[in-house]
């Protein structure tokens, strides 16, 4: 088995150490990025948790508060709120016809 070698000059040499120093730098540099992600990532996933925890035990809170708190009936509000509501959208109508019957009641008072 014959073993073949190539001579490189100066520069050719000079590139590829460059090069390969360069692919080097950037593959550290990769892993640098990577490890601040995972460490970035740990963090987002025990917050998460402290955040789920948080929440379960504040709607556990909510739900012991409106089991104590006392059951007020407010109906009759809601259905005048309700009334009110139905009325504005009867009474709605074109601009021109609301025009038109300002127009009869500034005649009526002549």
């Amino acid at each position: 088995m014959n073993s073949e070698y190539v001579r490189l000059n100066s520069e050719e040499r000079n590139y590829g150490m460059k090069d390969m120093l360069q692919s080097q730098l950037a593959i550290l540099n990769s892993l640098k990025r990577y490890r601040e992600f995972e460490i970035l990532r740990r963090q987002e996933l025990t917050l998460k948790i402290a955040l789920k925890t948080k929440v379960s035990e504040t709607l556990q809170l909510i739900e012991n508060l409106g089991k104590e708190l006392p059951k007020v009936k407010v109906e009759k509000e809601e259905k005048e709120e309700e009334m009110i509501f139905t009325e504005d959208n009867k009474t709605r109508m074109t601009l021109d016809n609301e025009l038109e019957e300002i127009r009869r009641k500034i005649e009526r008072l002549k």
